[in-house]
Formats: C-alpha cells, sequence, structure tokens
C-alpha cells in the first residue's frame, strides 16, 4: 500500500470468493500478522468469509499517516481498506477493539467484535499496554539478533509476547532495530483512555450487533464495567486468559468467533 496509508494483508479460504470480509484489528504494538494464524482458521471453518489484516496508524508498515493520532482518526483510516466485497465484521483487540467501535459509530457493519477492550475512560483501562510500553523503552533500541530481544523482553517480564512483538524488528546492517513509533502509539494510548464508547455499545446501530470478549484475568473490567456490559445489548463471552487473549487461548478464540459469526 502507498506510503502515508494503511497497510494490510488479505486471507482467503481455500478455493471459495468470499462473499463477505472480516477486518481484523491489532491491539497496540502490534501488526496485523499477529492474528494471521487465528484468520486463517475463521475463514477455513466459516469460508463465506475472508479477512484483511490491518496495520493500523503507526504500527507495521502504516507508517507516515497524518495526524493527529486518536482513535477517531484511526476509524477513519479504515475507510482506506478496499476489499473485493461488503465488510461483513470488525474484529478488535484491545486498542484495536476501541477503533472497531469508533468505526461503528461511523459505519453500521453486521459485526463487531471488542476483545478485552474497556469502552470507558481511565487510564487503568490501557494499563496493560502502558506495562509494555515501558518495558520496550527499557529494553533499548537495537539488539544484535531477535534471540536478544526475546531474552531481554523474558527479563522484564514479557516473554510470553516476546514472539509478537519481534514482528516489529528491521534489520540494519548487522543488527536489528525496533521498527515502532512510539510517541504516536503513546498518544493513541493517551486517546485511548480520554475516549468514551460506552454509548455505542449500550445503543448500536440498527441490525447491528456488538459482541465483547472478555479475558477473566486481564483486569480491563473492573466488576462495576461487567455490570454495565450486562446491561448492555452486548453479547458477552469470557475465556480464561489474560490480556491477550488470542495469545493465551488462540483456540478459545477461533471457537469463538466460528461459533458466534453470523
Amino acid at each position: 500500500m502507498p506510503h502515508g496509508s494503511l497497510s494490510y494483508a488479505l486471507v482467503r479460504p481455500e478455493g471459495r470468493a468470499p462473499e463477505r470480509w472480516l477486518l481484523f484489528l491489532h491491539g497496540a504494538l502490534g501488526r496485523g500478522g499477529n492474528w494471521r494464524s487465528i484468520a486463517r482458521r475463521v475463514v477455513d471453518a466459516r469460508p463465506s468469509f475472508g479477512a484483511a489484516l490491518v496495520d493500523l496508524r503507526a504500527h507495521g508498515a502504516s507508517q507516515g499517516m497524518p495526524g493527529p493520532n486518536t482513535i477517531a482518526q484511526a476509524a477513519i483510516d479504515l475507510d482506506g481498506v478496499v476489499l473485493p466485497g461488503p465488510v461483513g465484521g470488525v474484529i478488535g483487540h484491545s486498542l484495536g477493539g476501541k477503533i472497531a467501535l469508533a468505526s461503528l459509530g461511523r459505519r453500521a457493519v453486521a459485526e463487531t467484535w471488542v476483545i478485552d477492550a474497556n469502552p470507558g475512560i481511565g487510564m487503568n483501562v490501557h494499563s496493560a499496554t502502558r506495562e509494555v510500553v515501558g518495558a520496550l523503552k527499557a529494553a533499548g533500541e537495537v539488539f544484535a539478533s531477535r534471540r536478544e530481544f526475546g531474552d531481554r523482553m523474558t527479563e522484564l517480564g514479557f516473554g510470553a509476547l516476546a514472539e509478537g512483538l519481534a514482528t516489529n524488528l528491521v534489520r540494519n546492517e548487522q543488527s536489528f532495530r525496533l521498527a515502532l513509533d512510539l510517541p504516536a502509539i503513546e498518544a493513541l494510548i493517551d486517546d485511548y483512555a480520554a475516549t468514551d464508547l460506552w454509548p455505542i455499545v449500550e445503543r448500536p446501530p440498527p441490525e447491528a450487533r456488538v459482541q465483547v470478549v472478555v479475558g477473566r484475568r486481564s483486569g480491563m473490567f473492573s466488576a462495576a464495567d461487567r455490570e454495565r456490559l450486562a446491561a448492555t445489548p452486548a453479547r458477552v463471552h469470557e475465556l480464561d486468559t489474560g490480556h491477550w487473549v488470542h495469545v493465551d487461548d488462540p483456540d478459545g478464540m477461533v471457537r469463538l468467533l466460528v461459533e458466534n459469526l453470523r
């Protein structure tokens, strides 16, 4: 895709042209490819769907996009994802989940999946990602090898995420550099915490369905948040995971999508 616009890759079912497409939106510090294996399993099980794996602004190959770095602008960015057919759903994890909700506020789709993303305000709702940003800053910018990067992240307590984060490493002569625009990503995280999208969850557009996946051990939803969520029209699913649901339980995530997509 051209510089200054969203980059994305398509995953098609084997031997069939999709009737509808699912946008997969990763969380902060990720990239679309982090969801490739799950998307492949979903479209193979539900071959009427294809998948678009999107690199959100300031992530992956979606660099150099004009500001502001906000949830609202990130939702507008999705208009630039041109697909061979209609969008049947938007599936977003963490930061991507809130962008999916903001997109639903602009353009109704049949399915919006919000994966362990709190729709409310307050820095506590994104503390997990803040911790990872801090670890990346502490790890440094240049690494002799991918293994060295993984070892540093393990030392800092994020070894389980090292493989996914390592997809952001680019070779620079004899070393590797972490190609993440951390200031822009921090701006997105700050806006995540300042953006209230509960009204979209509580009053979605007609014919649009919101499905929320909660990681029981993530701490993303307080008891009060869970009560509020239960009172909305959203369908709520829980998995026994931390915040990185698709890493902790990929089989459970695939099962939920395959069984519950309309």
